[in-house]
């Protein structure tokens, strides 16, 4: 059997819901992808500290690497670190996929290793500041899954 190598591998956390009970019930989450086992699992320690996270049964998964076609999209959103909610601000996509997005006008707002609870309209998604572009930029991306 041929070997995969170990770069075409990428990892991800996987919220297992368990049983569904009352108006609590909210879609799995989904975090990644991760180049690394160990990045995944530093990022699910950091999960288990967020107080959303505190009582959820989070799982790793390793899977191939896959490319995703990223769609060039301006969707107005509302940004709010989980750290802090009672700090937001508007931004806006820059492009997307089902796996990340990336943000203009968040300033100086973020930072690496952050998480981010994305809003647009009546739909959000908790984001993790995977990349920070260069100050001129003003372009922040993170990679997550919807909550």
């Amino acid at each position: 059997m041929k070997q995969i190598p170990a770069n075409c591998f990428e990892w991800h956390i996987f919220e297992n819901p368990g049983p569904v009970t009352g108006a609590s019930v909210h879609p799995s989450m989904r975090m990644g992808p991760f180049a690394t086992e160990q990045e995944c699992r530093t990022v699910l320690e950091t999960l288990r500290a967020v107080p959303t996270f505190r009582d959820t049964s989070l799982e790793m998964r390793k899977a191939i690497r896959s490319r995703e076609k990223r769609i060039k999209i301006r969707l107005g959103v509302r940004v709010s670190p989980l750290a802090r909610p009672d700090v937001c601000w508007d931004a806006n996509t820059v492009d997307i996929s089902s796996r990340g997005a990336r943000l203009a006008d968040s300033g100086d707002r973020v930072k690496l290793g952050e998480f981010l609870d994305v809003r647009y309209g009546p739909r959000e998604a908790i984001f993790r500041v995977v990349w920070i572009g260069p100050p001129s930029m003003q372009l922040r991306a993170m990679s997550g899954s919807n909550v």
